[in-house]
């Protein structure tokens, strides 16, 4: 028999729940297993676990899901996605916040979309009315992905929502939105350096480089 888990502190079945799909639900239980199958793989599954988070993330597969015995989980729905990361298993995947973060920074995409995820629950009051709810596991440096998923969500959306779709990096959107100077690598080899440099320099900011290098 098909038994729900409504969400905590609710006595009765939500409103909304005949209103989910159950193939939705049962693709987003899958989903979840594939992660976590890949995932305990190691260094053997890094490119597939990548893969199957990118894919929860953006489908909110955490929310809720059928399992195969037709049992419903819904109780993390509105909640972050940490909630489900560090749940005991089989609700969750029973694995530090701080792991799943350093796995992620493998792969900029699915960092920004994890980061962005791993806020806290809607609703829940923001520490000294600031909005900073994303986990303070890595330094908010200003060269760091997570500095940047915050600047981005903060004051320009829009960039970050190109960076998830895997339009940006995090760092080309912080260079369109004007909180980082755009930079280039030169080469050691003279050659190499000035072709490089003639590509990006021309007109009067040529001029004013090789002013800066006769001095």
């Amino acid at each position: 028999m098909k038994s729900d888990s409504p969400l905590p502190g609710s006595e009765q079945e939500p409103s909304w729940l005949s209103s989910l799909d159950p193939g939705w639900l049962a693709s987003n239980y899958e989903a979840l297993e594939r992660f976590r199958q890949s995932y305990s793989r190691g260094t053997t599954g890094i490119e597939t676990a990548l893969g199957s988070l990118r894919q929860i993330l953006r489908d909110q597969s955490w929310r809720g899901w059928e399992d195969r015995d037709g049992n419903r989980v819904l109780r993390f729905r509105g909640k972050a996605f940490r909630a489900w990361v560090e749940a005991e298993y089989p609700d969750g995947c029973n694995t530090p916040w701080d792991a799943i973060v350093a796995f992620a920074n493998k792969d900029p995409e699915t960092l920004v979309l994890l980061l962005d995820a791993g806020r806290e629950e809607v609703g829940r009051p923001e520490a000294n009315g600031m909005c900073d709810n994303v986990t303070h596991s890595l330094p908010p440096t200003g060269n760091s992905t997570e500095y940047a998923v915050r600047r981005l969500r903060d004051h320009a959306p829009e960039l970050l929502g190109r960076v998830k779709a895997g339009e940006l990096t995090a760092h080309r959107a912080m260079v369109k939105a004007g909180f980082r100077e755009e930079t280039i690598t030169i080469s050691k080899d003279p050659e190499k350096a000035a072709r490089r440099l003639l590509r990006h320099f021309q007109g009067e900011r040529l001029e004013a480089l090789i002013d800066h290098l006769q001095r």
